[in-house]
């Protein structure tokens, strides 16, 4: 069963290597994020969570890491598709991206039906 997750993610840039804009390396940090996810690494996911986080469901930072961690409990194999609705750069160190992403449990058992 899919289980979705959707907040606003504050995202703190650390700065801009590599001619990359900073919606760039915002999006590549949603990647990550997702990667860490799909991976288990509860450590890198919350990395990219300030701290005053809130999603318009008041849940804060430490909501949605123990969210994560309570699915990492219930499944094997996850996998995390994310869409980016938009980013805003509100200073050369702090933007906000509003992401919808799905997580779905990929534990597909396979059946032999010779």
């Amino acid at each position: 069963m899919p289980r979705i997750l959707v907040g606003v993610l504050a995202i703190w840039l650390v700065g801009c290597g590599g001619g990359e804009t900073p919606e760039q390396l915002i999006r590549e940090r949603i990647n990550q994020m997702a990667e860490a996810v799909e991976e288990r690494d509860v450590g890198d996911f919350a990395s990219g969570i300030a701290e005053d986080y809130r999603d318009l469901d008041g849940n804060s930072r430490d909501d949605v890491v123990r969210q994560i961690r309570q699915i990492f409990l219930i499944t094997n194999s996850l996998s995390v598709t994310t869409f980016v609705e938009s980013i805003e750069i509100v200073s050369d160190e702090f933007a906000l991206a509003t992401v919808r992403v799905l997580v779905t449990d990929v534990d597909i058992r396979r059946v032999d039906r010779r």
